[in-house]
């Protein structure tokens, strides 16, 4: 899974069947050094991610916290989107669900043209 932004920036979440290991690599998101995390983990043919995402940090929960990986990131604008994609051979998505909250800090720019224009 890619979470993109303008830009060519992307942060990648990858499992590696051959290798049992779960990747999160951040370097493309602003983030030079410390940018990958690896950790073994053993799937069994089914991955389960609960990804978190804001502003500046990312936090992956797999296969109900068995493994999990955060990392801060640094956008330098919006997100694009979120891609799913296979390297080698096919993926069954059996589910794939989102939720976009609402941004506090958009919501108090308002709040705060609000209070200077009375």
């Amino acid at each position: 899974m890619k979470i993109l932004g303008l830009e060519e920036e992307e942060t990648a979440i990858k499992y590696s069947i051959t290798d049992q290991k779960l990747s999160l690599d951040c370097s493309k998101m602003g983030k030079s050094r410390d940018s990958v995390r690896n950790a073994p983990l053993d799937a069994n043919g089914k991955l389960t991610l609960r990804i978190f995402i804001d502003r500046s940090s990312i936090e992956v929960f797999a296969n109900h916290g068995e493994i999990t990986m955060t990392s801060r990131i640094y956008p330098k604008k919006d997100r694009l989107g979120i891609e799913l994609f296979s390297e080698k051979g096919a993926v069954r998505v059996e589910e794939f669900t989102y939720w976009t909250l609402k941004d506090i800090w958009k919501e108090d720019e308002s709040l705060e043209k609000d209070i200077l224009h009375r």
